[in-house]
């Protein structure tokens, strides 16, 4: 049986390897054939580059990228201009290359200026949020999201709009600032429903969820997390759903009520079994000790403890500190003393380096606020010149809307001229040929 079970993941992980490298050599075939149009070869290696390249093979998909760039710049194609200065720029951010990564970003968006296309600037622009975002700079992310904001309402970019508006919580939350946090994130929440993007309400309940948390109200976190949860699992967003029961189950052991917490710790393993990462054993494994803890059961929490120190070894993105305290007051109920000496060290060790990063946090959070305060004015001022520049070409369409009315109007007249016309003319020869006979 066991043979049968290797062979078989075996020849999946073959398949999915053949799958994959039929498409690679599909698509090279249409870049490399000089009898598709150009938009076509060009669209064939954005895909390229963005499926099989772009997260395996930096190096690879910036020499591309620059060929993508190169051949759209002598085609004069815009679009993939925009596509390969967005792509490079991307590319430089995971290579931690954050300037460059800006300029070409930034290339990106003063093309997309140039088509006057709101929508596709809009989209760049929040893109470049993200990645300002996830890699922690919060005062160009700020800026960004703003900008992208404005932008979306004007270009009636709904779901940009209530996104960006959602990032600002995000950015508030990560700096700690709970109140300003709830805000956004109540806007980012009213905006999801008024334009009916049930993915983006689902994503705010998460996190006001998280945000209420925090603050220390369990009451509306439990009540906005089962909202979002129930209508993450309607959209079949399973990973999401996972994530509301964890913190569900994580309230649940902080106020004892350890049925609540068993009951979602269930489901949470139903659900997640499906995902192939050790994170979520782990997790599973620390909820457990947790509970058993909680329930007086040392014996049954050590084991879940070990287990999940073990698995640790392979997984190190969960919360090492809470997996440490788990054991030192484990061993320590047990009368361990040695053990529970040993995580207690590794406990302070990393409670330590915990502060260090608390104290940058805040810093980042004080230069965050001088910066917001420094460029009130000159976000203002931009905001007048968005709004001009829009209405200017709100103005511009009309025109043309305009123009192309009252040319189908005359078109129309003549038409309706016409047809008369030749009924009269007819009718005339009909009448002659009456008279004639």
């Amino acid at each position: 049986m066991m043979k049968f079970l290797i062979v078989f993941i075996f020849s999946c992980v073959l398949f999915d390897a053949c799958l994959a490298q039929n498409e690679i050599d599909s698509l090279n075939r249409i870049w490399s054939n000089e009898r598709y149009e150009d938009s076509k070869r060009l669209e064939a290696l954005n895909n390229l580059i963005l499926d099989h390249y772009l997260n395996f093979k930096q190096d690879s998909a910036l020499i591309l990228s620059e060929i993508m760039l190169n051949y759209a710049q002598k085609k004069k194609n815009v679009k993939f201009q925009i596509e390969a200065q967005t792509l490079i720029g991307e590319i430089f951010f995971k290579k931690n290359e954050s300037d460059k990564a800006i300029n070409s970003y930034n290339k990106g968006l003063e093309l997309a200026k140039t088509q006057k296309d709101s929508l596709t600037y809009a989209y760049k622009l929040f893109a470049l949020g993200e990645l300002f975002y996830n890699n922690n700079d919060y005062p160009n992310a700020f800026k960004v999201f703003q900008r992208s904001q404005n932008i979306c309402k004007l270009a009636g970019y709904r779901i940009g709009e209530s996104w960006s508006v959602g990032y600002l919580g995000l950015i508030y939350q990560s700096l700690g600032d709970w109140e300003e946090a709830e805000k956004h994130h109540l806007e980012h929440l009213k905006l999801s429903k008024q334009y009916d993007v049930k993915r983006g309400i689902s994503g705010a309940m998460g996190n006001l969820g998280g945000t209420y948390e925090n603050m220390g109200n369990t009451t509306k976190a439990i009540d906005y997390w089962k909202e979002g949860i129930k209508l993450a699992k309607e959209l079949g967003l399973e990973a999401y759903a996972s994530i509301g029961t964890s913190s569900l189950i994580r309230i649940y052991i902080n106020e004892k009520q350890f049925s609540n917490a068993i009951k979602y710790l269930d489901e949470y393993k139903m659900v997640t079994k499906q995902f192939d990462s050790p994170y979520y054993p782990i997790r599973i494994s620390m909820y457990q000790c947790q509970i058993e803890y909680g329930l007086g059961n040392y014996t049954d929490a050590l084991r879940e403890c070990e287990n999940c120190y073990r698995l640790l070894q392979v997984d190190e993105t969960t919360d090492k500190l809470t997996v440490f305290k788990n054991l030192y007051e484990v061993n320590k109920k047990l009368n361990n003393y040695a053990k529970a000496l040993e995580f207690y060290e590794k406990y302070q060790i990393l409670k330590e380096s915990e502060k260090d990063d608390e104290a940058k946090t805040e810093i980042q959070r004080i230069v965050f606020n001088s910066q917001i305060v420094a460029d009130s004015i000159v976000q203002a001022k931009e905001k007048q010149i968005l709004n001009a520049t829009y209405a200017e070409d709100l103005r511009e369409k009309n025109r043309e809307k305009n123009f192309l009315l009252v040319i189908g109007l005359l078109v129309l007249l003549l038409t309706a001229g016409l047809y008369h016309r030749l009924r009269f003319v007819r009718k005339s020869k009909a009448k002659l040929n009456i008279e004639k006979n």
